[in-house]
């Protein structure tokens, strides 16, 4: 590639940038507006492996006082013994050499 070529190819991608950047700028949005987000998180270890809980976040628009809120609730379980467990098991394996 001639130096040329190469200049030409750096001087396009600047001007690219510079006209996205300014587009992104002059874009027309809606004012920004005055949210609160409260969540409330809750876990429960049944064992090990699992662990039910339970997510509400509620969010107000303190501008209209419109709320929405969607409750989640999901479980999780551990394919794997724990990490403290592999760890005990090191433990005890250097212990014995």
């Amino acid at each position: 590639m001639a130096m040329g070529e190469r200049r030409f190819i750096v001087q396009t991608c600047c001007k690219a940038v510079v006209v996205w950047v300014a587009a992104a700028g002059a874009a027309l949005a809606d004012p920004p507006a005055r949210e609160f987000w409260p969540a409330i998180d809750v876990w429960l270890r049944v064992s090990n492996a699992w662990r039910p809980s339970g997510f509400v976040p509620v969010a107000e628009n303190l501008d209209t006082r419109y709320r929405e809120g969607s409750p989640v609730l999901q479980a999780g379980d551990a394919w794997s013994a724990s990490i403290r467990n592999r760890r005990h098991v090191f433990f005890d394996m250097s212990r014995r050499t």
